[in-house]
């Protein structure tokens, strides 16, 4: 029980030095906590790209061709996805993000009857809650950029988002990914 109260009191923090303390614990009490920790950390942006790594991700499946959203999700959690953890409607969530920056990397190719706009391309619900065909997604040449790391996704101001009790702001310093060095660094 004290591990798991240290957990969330490291997950409610607004800095990620107690989340990484945990993801590289070895502590046989909870075998999977410190990977699934780690996983939450690669969540941050990079330090790459600024791309969590749902996002990424969800990228490099539309790199290989434009996809139905149920599409995407099913690519993320059969091939890409290490430490499965998403559900339906947070995926939702993040792919309606991506469409908000304002150089979006995605769009939307084909509505199929839903009710989006230019402005809201995912704007209703989720297309497998109701019965219209779902919309068709495609990488913009911004998205390929930022694969490539040309473009950091934070400087195309997508929208704030909480990761446990840090804040992460377009406009502000952040905490990031960086995955060659497996931690997290502050950048301003």
């Amino acid at each position: 029980m004290s591990l798991g109260d240290e957990a969330w009191e490291a997950l409610l923090s607004s800095t990620p030095q107690a989340l990484e303390r945990i993801a590289v614990s070895k502590d046989i009490t909870l075998p999977n906590l410190s990977r699934a920790v780690k996983r939450h950390l690669q969540e941050f942006p990079s330090a790459f790209n600024g791309l969590g790594l749902t996002e990424k991700f969800i990228l490099e499946i539309l790199n290989e061709g434009s996809k139905t959203t149920g599409g995407i999700f099913q690519d993320l959690m059969n091939q890409k996805e290490p430490l499965p953890w998403l559900g339906d409607t947070m995926y939702w969530h993040i792919l309606k993000s991506m469409s908000e920056a304002t150089n979006p990397p995605l769009e939307v190719i084909s509505q199929n009857g839903h009710p989006g706009t230019p402005q809201e391309p995912l704007a209703g619900e989720c297309d497998w809650m109701g019965t219209k065909p779902q919309r068709q997604i495609a990488l913009t040449d911004t998205g390929r950029k930022i694969l490539a790391g040309e473009i950091d996704y934070l400087s195309l101001n997508p929208p704030e988002r909480w990761l446990g009790g840090i804040k992460i702001d377009p406009q502000q310093p952040c905490w990031r990914w960086d995955d060659n060095a497996a931690k997290m660094v502050l950048v301003a």
